[in-house]
């Protein structure tokens, strides 16, 4: 995901930037390509590639990885606790603004203690999905009823806000 500024990186760049951490496109081009100007078997290897491009060898990491990816998730929160704040704000919003007249609060509320008793009986997370995102790329959804999934916490983590259209193509 990227965003535009307008303004200049300290390199002087007026160029997009990456939304993950606020670098400038071409800063990061020119990083990359010194990579493998210094490190070409390395490169070749793919050690700089990006995760986006090897989801296999990402799972892989954190499967084994659990504890420590916890210990520093937890350490991230208690560290940005604004960001924790915003992050809750914003999802709180859109669901409000996703939620309709119509839409039946009892039932909503059902989905969700079903997914708590699940967790507590199975012992694996269960989550609450909006089968058609709140907020998705190409078609955002309602936070109804209708709308509303009771599916394992891994598999609602690997969806993230996609639709995914070939379950319900007729």
């Amino acid at each position: 995901m990227f965003y535009f500024t307008g303004k200049p990186c300290k390199r002087g760049h007026v160029a997009k930037r990456t939304t993950c951490n606020g670098t400038c496109v071409v800063c990061a081009r020119a990083q990359a390509a010194a990579f493998r100007l210094r490190n070409p078997e390395k490169a070749r290897a793919g050690v700089y590639a990006s995760r986006i491009r090897h989801p296999e060898t990402e799972i892989t990491w954190r499967t084994s990885n659990k504890e420590h990816l916890r210990a520093y998730k937890q350490q991230w929160k208690r560290e940005n606790p604004h960001r924790v704040a915003a992050h809750k704000a914003q999802r709180h919003a859109t669901r409000i603004q996703r939620t309709v007249i119509w839409a039946d609060p009892k039932q909503i509320a059902a989905h969700y203690s079903i997914a708590q008793k699940l967790t507590r009986a199975v012992g694996r997370e269960y989550h609450v999905d909006h089968i058609i995102p709140l907020q998705g790329k190409r078609v955002s959804g309602l936070h109804v009823q209708n709308n509303l999934q009771v599916i394992p916490g891994i598999d609602n983590r690997r969806k993230q806000a996609r639709f995914e259209e070939a379950l319900w193509a007729a």
